[in-house]
């Protein structure tokens, strides 16, 4: 839905939230790392919803960047990646949750297919924050100027 509406009409993407700083980006954010971190890190066999998830969701926040004037060709500087401590962080979260993690041997591996499924969407993601001046403060742990 998201893809469809954003996309196809990009003035939607400046629709502001009724609630003080909160915006459809941070939202988007806030699912596709919560998808990614699921695939790559929760031991479970049933982890292909949210595989979908981030695939999809990827696909729709590059549409809408694309959209914005965006070039594939551009690489966008101003976010940066996701420190390993925060995603360290995310991790004893979820397991203080009780909820299952893949073994700790396979830790590197699960920090690399994190990294690697979060670059798809990450400098659209920022470029998106950008272009409409959406706070992305604190999702998981990091902060995107949007000004200047």
């Amino acid at each position: 839905m998201l893809w469809d509406t954003h996309s196809v009409l990009p003035m939607l993407t400046m629709s502001p939230s009724v609630q003080s700083g909160q915006s459809w980006v941070s939202a988007a954010a806030a699912v596709l790392d919560a998808a990614t971190l699921a695939t790559s890190s929760i031991e479970t066999h049933d982890t292909e919803a949210a595989r979908i998830c981030a695939q999809t969701g990827t696909r729709a926040l590059l549409a809408i960047a694309d959209a914005l004037g965006r070039t594939r060709s551009a690489t966008e500087a101003a976010g940066t990646g996701l420190s390993r401590e925060k995603y360290e962080a995310a991790r004893a979260r979820l397991c203080s949750s009780g909820i299952r993690l893949k073994l700790v041997a396979d830790q590197e591996t699960q920090w690399h297919e994190f990294q690697r499924m979060r670059a798809q969407y990450q400098d659209a993601l920022f470029f998106v924050a950008r272009r409409t001046f959406a706070p992305l403060d604190d999702i998981l742990g990091e902060k995107v100027h949007t000004c200047g």
